[in-house]
């Protein structure tokens, strides 16, 4: 029955139909001399995921990629996501620095407190910044790495006569 089915069926679709796993197939095939299986066949679901884009397809993603979701691309060209993400690496796209889109972009002067030190963090130029560094160096000149400290150590208040530091 093996070598009726070893030409049109993959190693686990006859292992599922005796019972085994395909290493006991492939043993068994050896035995009987089939040698190693000329040709894979993969299952349909196998197919899909191993299909190439078409050059219009390729050109469309090229066009998309800035602007749309990975969820958005997969669902339009029936990838999945990692598979849309392989393509655009091998076409050598890459995706807009900042917000994804779909996400809310921030603006300069949004806060957030950092539950890790409980200090309040505030956006600036594109990065996240201690705000009580930031309203010292809108007075004083700061180094990178100079620590400033709360006089009386409430971190809300943001008062320059509540900042100091130390100079190197």
């Amino acid at each position: 029955m093996i070598p009726e089915m070893w030409e049109s069926h993959t190693l686990t679709e006859i292992g599922i139909k005796f019972g085994v796993d395909h290493a006991t197939i492939s043993y068994h095939a050896k035995l009987l001399g089939l040698g190693k299986k000329p040709t894979l066949v993969f299952s349909e679901k196998r197919k899909q995921k191993l299909r190439k884009l078409t050059i219009k397809q390729q050109q469309e993603l090229i066009e998309m990629y800035p602007n749309k979701t990975y969820k958005e691309m997969s669902t339009h060209f029936g990838l999945s996501e990692n598979g849309i993400c392989r393509y655009a690496k091998r076409l050598g796209l890459s995706k807009p620095r900042g917000a994804a889109p779909g996400q809310k972009k921030i603006n300069n002067g949004a806060e957030r407190v950092r539950k890790k030190d409980n200090l309040i963090y505030i956006w600036v130029d594109g990065k996240w910044k201690q705000k009580h560094r930031v309203v010292y160096a809108n007075y004083f000149e700061l180094k990178a790495g100079q620590p400033v400290y709360f006089v009386d150590g409430n971190n809300r208040n943001f008062d320059i006569s509540n900042l100091i530091t130390y100079k190197f």
